[in-house]
């Protein structure tokens, strides 16, 4: 077993169920990429074991805290307890998140859902490693019609690991349709964003399903329409629906008429939200703001924070009194207190006063690790004008 020992001091956290071990933490390292090593503290005791990456600044990703083999039996019994979590979701939903990561034990790997499809997303040279023999496992627990590979390229990168994409085993159509409670969608596997649908947002799909009665509603950043479509079959007046993906417009277009809703209540439009806020001059009851991430890297989160300012005041120029604001951050680099706090200064340039009803983040399928903020990469915050 190859090692890695740590300066004195770096194992605290680790001890604490942080899962990460960053290259300055390391005293030694000696071992290939995605090879399993054990870590050990300065006086040479063990403390965990992970994947080894030799080209991220993340060089390990602890897979366990026990001194236990490392093999076939290991993954399928991990895998299994991650499906075992999301079972009783299985009645109200056909897409969801099977495996989240760290969130599950299982570093550098995501395993997503849609009807008889299993989409995979590899991002570290351990689970890359392990390649067939993830697949076998899945194949022989949920006997899939086809399994995609849609990893991120950019994750991949940062790891040492080539641009990965394409159908891994059996037939993959372009599209497959899922429900969510009564809500039906089309998904778009090969060219779609993230695995092909924002599964992060289910519950607040339906938060929004249960507050739109009546309401005028305005869906920036809509993508495939999911919060638009909540929105009017919980009898909003009308909704408008923002992208500049004409393809997601047209898909969005395609999810209304499965869902049986009427076309001359949800309006779709190409266009940058943000100029589109700066020259609309309708007042809306309910604006969700739901953006692509702002930063990927520390660098970037100065301009993100002023870009969530800029959109959260644009947005709040627009809402009537009374209104609501649904605002979200998918940017893993900034955190709760940072998003609220351009919220806030977006609020104070606008002389709006605000209320907060709900926080939300990602739901039960994307489970996180208490000990690893950085997983939290999906804040939410539904508010109401006073003023």
């Amino acid at each position: 077993m190859a090692i890695c020992v740590l300066k004195k001091g770096a194992e605290l956290q680790l001890k604490e169920g942080y899962p990460w071990v960053y290259a300055w933490d390391l005293k030694e390292e000696s071992a290939e990429a995605g090879e399993v090593v054990d870590l050990l503290d300065h006086r040479l005791s063990f403390i965990a074991r992970g994947h080894y990456s030799p080209h991220s600044l993340i060089r390990v990703r602890v897979l366990t805290w026990e001194k236990e083999l490392i093999n076939e039996a290991f993954f399928e019994k991990r895998l299994k307890k991650a499906f075992s979590l999301r079972e009783g979701l299985l009645g109200f939903t056909d897409g969801l998140r099977l495996v989240n990561s760290e969130g599950d034990l299982l570093p550098g790997l995501v395993v997503d859902k849609y009807e008889d499809i299993l989409v995979l997303q590899l991002h570290t040279p351990g689970m890359e490693r392990l390649r067939g023999l993830l697949l076998g496992i899945l194949e022989k627990m949920f006997n899939p019609r086809g399994i995609f590979e849609k990893s991120d390229p950019f994750i991949r990168q940062k790891e040492g690991l080539p641009p990965s994409q394409g159908v891994l085993r059996g037939e993959v159509p372009e599209m497959v349709q899922i429900r969510e409670g009564e809500l039906l969608f089309k998904v778009a596997l090969l060219e779609g964003q993230k695995t092909g649908f924002y599964l992060d947002q289910r519950d607040h799909r339906q938060l929004v399903l249960r507050i739109s009665r009546n309401k005028k509603v305005l869906d920036c950043f809509c993508y495939s329409g999911g919060f638009g479509i909540a929105a009017l079959k919980g009898g909003a007046h009308f909704v408008k629906a923002v992208d500049t993906s004409e393809k997601a417009l047209l898909l969005a277009q395609e999810n209304l008429l499965l869902n049986g809703l009427p076309q001359d209540k949800f309006y779709t439009l190409k266009a940058d939200v943000f100029e589109f806020l700066r020259m609309e001059n309708e007042r809306y009851d309910l604006i969700i703001l739901d953006p692509p991430p702002f930063a990927r890297s520390r660098e970037e989160v100065p301009n993100a924070l002023k870009g969530y300012e800029e959109l959260n005041f644009l947005a709040l120029k627009r809402l009537s009194k009374g209104g609501f604001l649904f605002s979200f951050c998918c940017t893993q680099r900034v955190t709760r207190k940072n998003f609220l706090s351009s919220i806030l200064r977006a609020a104070k340039r606008s002389g709006r006063l605000l209320q907060v009803l709900y926080e939300g983040r990602a739901p039960m399928d994307h489970p996180l690790l208490l000990n690893h903020p950085e997983g939290h990469y999906l804040k939410g915050f539904l508010l109401r004008v006073l003023n």
